[in-house]
């Protein structure tokens, strides 16, 4: 078994471990959203299929029951739509893990993201004891992806070099870190909050 959940909701949105249910849907989402797709991520460099795509679906079905890779699709919890992806993977070492999403281009700037990262923040720090710091990176240039890991109370670490490896690619990218205690503060805070 797993050690993150199949699935976890904030009452918002929901992440759902992905899989063939909607392949077509996933794959609807990723056409409709091809043109930042294709500028920002190195995984959509080339042409996605219903047959590509069940392909990759077997890559992440397999990491996920590894614990190596975990990828759920992002899903609006008032009318189901399938919004976009998330995924928590490993990093350097059993102490770090990293997040990466997206959202498709219809269904942007209303929080989707932030509410996906959140939870895979609070699901990786519950379930996975070995892990101390949770990362985000991005494109200098991507200032969207960029507002995620800020409002969630990410501190911006570094500024890397990077490959150009995408049309979007600066070869600049920014590295974001949540740590295990900043986390278990905030939660603390929150928890007081809840309970007056």
């Amino acid at each position: 078994m797993a050690l993150l959940p199949e699935r976890m909701s904030d009452g918002e949105v929901e992440l759902r471990r992905c899989g063939f249910d909607v392949l077509s849907d996933a794959v609807g989402a990723i056409h409709g959203s091809w043109p930042e797709l294709h500028h920002w991520l190195l995984s959509f460099q080339e042409e996605v299929t219903l047959s590509s795509y069940a392909r990759t679906l077997d890559d992440y079905i397999t990491a996920f029951d590894e614990d190596q890779d975990w990828s759920y699709y992002i899903f609006d919890e008032h009318d189901a739509a399938l919004v976009g992806s998330a995924n928590l993977y490993r990093s350097s070492g059993p102490e770090r893990v990293a997040i990466g999403y997206w959202v498709r281009t219809s269904r942007t700037r209303r929080g989707y993201a932030s509410r996906a990262a959140q939870l895979l923040v609070d699901s990786a720090f519950s379930s996975l004891p070995l892990v101390q710091i949770i990362e985000i990176q991005m494109d200098k240039r991507n200032l969207a992806s960029a507002r995620v890991p800020e409002k969630l109370g990410f501190r911006r670490v570094a500024e890397i070099k990077r490959e150009i490896q995408v049309p979007g690619h600066s070869g600049r990218g920014l590295l974001w870190e949540m740590d295990r205690l900043t986390w278990s503060v905030a939660n603390a805070a929150v928890s007081s909050m809840r309970n007056g």
